[in-house]
Parts: C-alpha cells; structure tokens; sequence
C-alpha cells in the first residue's frame, strides 16, 4: 500500500534471546553491527543472541544463538535479568517488533568464531569483541540498550538485580 512516496510497512512480531555472555576474566562479549536496510545508519555494539525459534525455550535458543554466532558451546546458563521491546526495520517492507529477554551466561572460552553467521549476519554483523568494565565505562562508541555498562557493573561481580527489569533502549 502506498501513501504518495511512502509504502506501509509490515510489523512483524518475534521472541528473541540476548545473552551478557561473561568469560573467565569477567569481560562482557558484545557483538558490532549494523542495519541491514541502511548500513548508513551508523554502527553500535549489543548482545549476542536472535529470535526464538518455535517450540525452543529461552535457554535452548540462548545455546544455539552463542553456538552459530561464536562457536563457543560450553557455557553456563545463569538468570534472566531484563527485558526490553525493541521496533526497527528489517528488511525493506518489514518492521520487527522484537520482545527480547536478557539472559547471563558464562565461559571459559575465550576463542571467539564466526564461521557460522549467516549470509543476512554477515550484511548487518561487524566484528565481536570481548569488553573490560573500564572498557565499558569508558567507551564513546553506541552500546544498545544503553543500560548494558550500569548492569555489567554489578553482573560481573555476581550481583543479580531483584527481579528482571525493562533494560530499555
């Protein structure tokens, strides 16, 4: 449907997994990337995780999400500590309505591999890197949500928040 040069675009809804992955030395995995409809729209770094495939739970979806996205398959599965809904557009005539829940989760890898990204991955997906908390406080690059270096903070040290909470943007 069209509205002189604009189309209207189709809101499609999914259940998705991110993981605050922390390895032995208690720095936080996080994932840089991009749009994949404007790879213009400037870059930011966020959790490693994806959708929830049907019939998966939060944990098996959090196990495959790190296994194709690092290759790393031992880890430990912690609580669940946020929540956010996130909109942004997908693909051309798609906008996701993402439900995200954020999981914390530990290795002792350190070894990280990307051979298991897709081809739509490889369009909107940079690099990964490990983070220090000092790296976290001090970055000037784009964290998303933005609460990830205040949450990490306490994470790291083995202090949950009370209950899960609205991790924001």
């Amino acid at each position: 449907m069209e509205s002189g040069n604009k189309v209207a675009k189709q809101v499609k809804k999914r259940r998705a997994v991110r993981v605050l992955l922390a390895n032995s030395e208690n720095e936080l995995l996080l994932v840089h990337g991009q749009s994949p409809v404007d790879p213009d729209a400037g870059r930011w770094w966020f959790p490693v995780g994806g959708g929830i495939e049907s019939g998966e739970t939060i944990g098996e979806a959090a196990r495959r999400e790190i296994l194709e996205e690092t290759g790393i398959a031992d880890i430990e599965l912690g609580e669940t500590v946020g929540f956010r809904v996130s909109t942004f557009p997908y693909f051309d005539d798609t906008l996701l309505e993402q439900h995200e829940t954020y999981i914390f989760a530990k290795t002792t890898v350190r070894i990280l591999d990307n051979k298991g990204w897709t081809d739509i991955e490889r369009e909107q997906l940079i690099e990964m890197r490990w983070w220090s908390s000092h790296d976290l406080e001090e970055t000037t690059e784009v964290i998303v949500p933005r609460k990830i270096p205040e949450l990490w903070s306490t994470l790291k040290d083995g202090v949950y928040p009370g209950e899960p909470f609205d991790i924001g943007e």
